[in-house]
């Protein structure tokens, strides 16, 4: 099967990878740099019989741009784990981009995720939800690809 310009998986090919992080016994967490300059934070899964994880929808694209709030952030968060964010990054008017913690299920988790305009009021799109223990690693993967920036 010949791949189409613009197909997502054909972007995942031509990203130079940071980072593989474990999120659960099927799930990792994948940080990427790709080709159009902007990091790919994204959970890929392991499914039965694959040898390889696959790409999920779970995940965005971030302008380099972003990078450091989000670190400065996560940063306060590791000092005091008490600590509890909503930082906006950016808004237009159909769209918002956000970083925030928040409790689901009794986990407490760190979001990185994109909000659309439905009705007049923003509602949660495309993103990243991950546990606050796995922040050192990806902290340690953002400025890795900050690193490789061009």
């Amino acid at each position: 099967m010949r791949k189409r310009i613009g197909d997502p998986l054909t972007i995942f090919m031509n990203a130079t990878p940071v980072a593989k992080i474990a999120k659960t016994r099927l799930e990792e967490i994948r940080v990427s740099v790709l080709r159009n300059n902007k990091v790919d934070v994204r959970t890929y899964f392991h499914y039965p019989q694959e040898p390889e994880p696959k790409p999920t929808k779970k995940g965005l694209m971030l302008s380099f741009k972003y990078i450091p709030q989000i670190l400065a952030a996560f940063g306060k968060l590791l000092k005091d784990e008490k600590y509890e964010f909503n930082l906006l990054l950016n808004e237009t008017e159909k769209e918002q981009l956000k970083t925030y913690t928040g409790d689901y299920k009794g986990a407490r988790l760190v979001h990185i995720r994109s909000f659309y305009r439905r009705e007049g009021v923003f509602q949660p799109g495309k993103g990243i939800a991950f546990p606050r223990g796995l922040l050192v690693p990806v902290i340690d993967a953002l400025k890795r690809a900050e690193e490789l920036k061009d």
